[in-house]
């Protein structure tokens, strides 16, 4: 019970500090990996083609909501999806190895929720 306790006290005295505290997660599923950071996004690195990830992301997006701007050289998606306005970049970073980044926010705030189920559909159908 003290072991907790002494750890909520460092959290407190963090999020006293600094104003916020950053916290980072991770999750592991195949060979795709999230890897969530910031309040409003959600970074998903596969191995897989720029071409393959593409297609995926696109019609992940498509099902979900309205494509706004689509710039498959530059690797970027915008669509509103519910509401949000949600941002998807691609990069490559390999020949096999592809980060997507998506982000959520709805009237300037943060969605994290839609963009953690943006990247768990992206992951789904690989």
């Amino acid at each position: 019970m003290k072991r907790i306790s002494g750890l909520w006290v460092i959290i407190g005295g963090m999020l006293l500090l600094n104003g916020c505290a950053l916290f980072s997660s991770s999750s592991r599923v195949g060979n795709a990996h999230i890897i969530s950071g910031r309040d409003d996004s959600v970074r998903l690195e596969k191995r897989a083609t720029y071409q393959q990830a593409w297609l995926i992301t696109y019609k992940v997006i498509y099902s979900m909501g309205l494509i706004r701007l689509q710039e498959d050289k530059a690797g970027r998606l915008e669509a509103l999806i519910k509401d949000s306005d949600v941002v998807v970049t691609l990069s490559q970073l390999k020949s096999r190895r592809i980060r997507i980044d998506i982000k959520a926010s709805k009237n300037q705030l943060p969605e994290p929720a839609l963009a953690r189920k943006i990247a768990q559909r992206i992951k789904e159908q690989w």
